[in-house]
């Protein structure tokens, strides 16, 4: 009788193996079905737009602790971009509901992302590129008010240079033109790092020597200077000493109608200042 049973149990279970309960069409999809996901993208101080992932069609309701709200039809491939009239505060709640039934509440965090650092020790209306340091694979870029006047990605290697559109004129900025620069990765950007342009450093051409031909020029100590002499296309380039002067001597000064054309330099080879002028004229 044991070996029957024995026999009958282990029938029983090929059969569960081999032949498994019959479902439905109705019931399988009920199986497999899952809830509609929404996937937020992290929010923190820095935020100035709400990503992420919602079905596709799902009419979403964004409300904000601090009073912001916003609601939309999620596009045709479920990723979905809102933009925060406001800065997030850390430690509020970002809350998210779905027509679908979907929801999310997300607390804001610190932000990690810091303004880009700028290398440029003076920037002036001729500046023409920015240099200096920022998040590997970030975005930098620089704004007059609202007016963007460029942008950069920052290197593997954490540096980066900002071209800015040509000078229109060489006369010197407005007083307080200042440019903010903020760096962003993903939906994050950076609070504004502000620079003020500066007005163009003094250079001045004195001491005209015409026995010896040589003028003194004065401007900031270390930088460096070009110089065309005349009416020629020769160009000269050279250090002002500690003192921030130079005696430039060449056969090509002759007397007071001599034009004397000087442009000051940046580390970086900008142009911050020029001079145009004749020698025994005004400076």
């Amino acid at each position: 009788m044991k070996q029957i049973m024995k026999i009958i149990v282990t029938i029983t279970a090929l059969s569960a193996i081999l032949c498994p309960p019959f479902y439905t069409n109705t019931q399988a999809n009920a199986a497999t079905t899952q809830p509609a996901n929404l996937k937020i993208d992290p929010l923190t101080t820095n935020t100035t737009h709400i990503t992420g992932w919602a079905s596709p069609g799902v009419f979403l309701t964004i409300k904000t602790d601090k009073g912001y709200t916003g609601s939309f039809n999620v596009p045709w491939d479920g990723d979905f971009y809102w933009q925060l009239p406001g800065r997030l505060q850390e430690g509020s709640w970002v809350h998210f509901s779905g027509s679908d039934g979907s929801t999310a509440d997300i607390q804001v965090t610190e932000g990690t992302i810091l303004p880009p650092t700028v290398d440029n020790k003076i920037i002036t209306n001729l500046t023409q590129k920015i240099h200096g340091e920022g998040t590997p694979g970030a975005t930098v870029s620089v704004y007059n008010e609202s007016n963007q006047l460029g942008s950069a990605v920052v290197g593997s290697d954490g540096n980066y240079t900002l071209q800015l559109s040509k000078p229109a004129s060489t006369e010197n900025p407005p007083f307080n033109y200042l440019l903010t620069f903020t760096q962003s990765i993903g939906n994050e950007v950076s609070s504004g790092f502000v620079r003020l342009v500066e007005k163009f450093p003094a250079i001045s051409v004195s001491n005209f020597d015409p026995k010896n031909h040589t003028i003194t020029i004065t401007s900031l100590p270390g930088y460096s200077m070009l110089i065309v002499v005349g009416g020629h296309s020769d160009t000269h380039m050279f250090s002002l000493n500690k003192d921030g002067k130079y005696i430039y001597q060449s056969d090509e000064l002759i007397g007071e109608n001599t034009a004397v054309y000087l442009t000051l330099l940046d580390e970086f080879s900008n142009s911050l200042a020029i001079y145009r002028n004749f020698i025994g004229g005004s400076n």
